[in-house]
């Protein structure tokens, strides 16, 4: 059996108060039965108007005189509720859950990384100290000085220095290493430039 308002789908329940075929999507479940959107809705409307006549049907408070004292002052009737104090414990619990959540958001993460996530981390860590390096080297060539040998990036070779066309240009000697094809700076451009 198809479902009636989307017919190229099977029903799986009928609608308990008008036996309509349901799809998963115009399936409502409630408490006790299955029911299409518009029984849905009938449904809610009944209980609305049930409650209603419920209220309706109550008798009407009776009102309270209230009495003087030997001074003539009236004295208000004493509460028994303790809705004030209920809302005052409700306000303080959620106030509590709320600071319990910013201490924890603030104390930082809680679960370990993973080796994966690790080793990520620890390449772009490297790359951002090799990218700072040629950076150094740039401001080296700019300022019309030449750049020590001992300034490598970690795990590499010494740079490729080359002279073209007037203009020092120093190297990565294995951008591969950091997925890149070349990272290089120059006398002409002291800003580190890196191509894929």
């Amino acid at each position: 059996m198809q479902c009636q308002d989307h017919p190229s789908v099977t029903a799986i329940e009928n609608c308990a108060l008008c036996d309509k075929p349901l799809c998963g999507l115009c399936a409502n479940y409630m408490d006790t039965e299955v029911l299409c959107e518009k029984c849905v809705a009938t449904r809610e409307t009944e209980k609305f108007v049930a409650s209603q006549a419920k209220q309706h049907e109550k008798p009407e408070p009776i009102l309270q005189a209230e009495t003087a004292d030997a001074q003539g002052k009236f004295e208000k009737p004493e509460k028994e509720s303790n809705s004030r104090q209920i809302q005052w414990i409700i306000i303080a619990v959620c106030f509590s859950v709320m600071a319990f959540q910013l201490y924890r958001s603030q104390s930082g993460p809680t679960a370990e990384i993973g080796p994966e996530l690790q080793q990520r981390e620890i390449a772009l860590t490297t790359f951002a100290q090799c990218f700072m390096l040629f950076r150094e080297i740039g401001v080296i060539l700019e300022s019309g000085g030449t750049p020590d040998d001992s300034m490598r990036c970690e795990n590499s070779g010494a740079n490729l220095v080359e002279q073209i066309d007037g203009d020092i240009r120093v190297s990565h000697p294995s951008p591969e290493t950091f997925g890149y094809s070349q990272i290089y700076v120059s006398r002409e451009n002291p800003e580190p430039i890196v191509v894929n």
